[in-house]
């Protein structure tokens, strides 16, 4: 280990494999340069050996439930992840900062580490993260729903329509004021960033993890890790360096723009610019889409990394 340099994490379960392969094939001209850590989340020996064989080195580890707001004997192993990031410092100890990857983000364009990594420097909490914010973007979770607002946990007082999924994930895990004062404002996106070991956002996001509620997310697939997180940074006026769409850029929000002639993927409002990070969110990685070309016709392809690279 080289304590100077920072490592890249990422996590994933035999079922998010491919995925997990494809990402590690995205930076595979970038790997002899850091650590690399993947979060254990039910992976077989076979499953393994391949990522051994992307990195000799890598530092699998399985990652525990590293806090517990039930019983967690019948969760599944994959929800460790959510849990495991704000203690990525205890996990993998003694770097200078921590770059994650979700599985299912690949990268068009490797610099974009370095590029976090710079912007992280920069800003006053030490880290980098992009924003869910974009002209294209759909929130796909915009449909009116109605939450009771109870006084002291007891009897109901009003009702409250929500519409905007973060809104409603706020409200969910913090309550109506949180939500109020947190909630209609993009979420920043935790599947991509980069957070140096002394960030006082580590201790932060730890904390609220602990403060929320969770037990809608006991009960079905949830994300405490985002919604804690951003909640984390606002309430504690802690100053990342925001990203740019094209640096974590969210299919399931809004598809992007083909450059037929490259085959490159870019941002769908001019100038166009390349997207360095494609985020295959939900269902993405397994759907095709129509997407628009720089010549005005449709092409129909997957966004999955190894399938688009195929359709050239």
């Amino acid at each position: 280990m080289d304590a100077k340099r920072p490592i890249i994490v990422s996590g994933a379960n035999d079922a998010y494999m491919d995925f997990l392969d494809d990402m590690l094939a995205s930076i595979q001209d970038r790997l002899h340069e850091y650590d690399l850590g993947i979060l254990d989340l039910g992976l077989s020996e076979e499953s393994k050996d391949r990522i051994q064989t992307r990195k000799k080195d890598t530092k699998i580890v399985d990652p525990g439930w590293r806090h517990q707001p039930g019983d967690m004997s019948k969760q599944p192993s994959y929800k460790k992840a959510y849990y495991a990031k704000p203690f990525l410092p205890e996990i993998f100890p003694s770097y200078p900062g921590y770059l994650w990857i979700d599985a299912d983000v690949w990268l068009q364009d490797s610099s974009a580490i370095e590029h976090y990594i710079t912007a992280a420097d920069k800003s006053p909490g030490k880290g980098a993260i992009a924003y869910e914010c974009h002209p294209n973007y759909k929130d796909i979770g915009h449909k009116p729903r109605f939450r009771i607002v109870w006084k002291f946990g007891i009897f109901p007082v009003a009702f409250r329509m929500v519409g905007r999924k973060v809104f409603r994930l706020v409200y969910d895990m913090f309550g109506d004021a949180v939500a109020l004062q947190h909630g209609l404002t993009p979420d920043n996106n935790s599947g991509l960033f980069f957070i140096h070991a002394d960030s006082p956002a580590w201790d932060a996001w730890r904390n609220y993890m602990s403060k929320a509620n969770h037990q809608n997310f006991m009960k079905r697939n949830y994300f405490p890790d985002q919604t804690c997180l951003n909640v984390a940074l606002r309430e504690n006026n802690i100053c990342f360096s925001v990203m740019p769409p094209i640096y974590n850029w969210v299919v399931g929000l809004g598809v992007p723009l083909l450059d037929k002639d490259t085959h490159t993927l870019l941002d769908s409002c001019a100038p166009h610019q390349k997207l360095y990070a494609i985020h295959l969110t939900g269902d993405c990685g397994s759907r095709t889409f129509n997407l628009q070309t720089t010549d005005g016709r449709q092409v129909n392809t997957s966004l999955k990394r190894s399938q688009f690279l195929l359709s050239k």
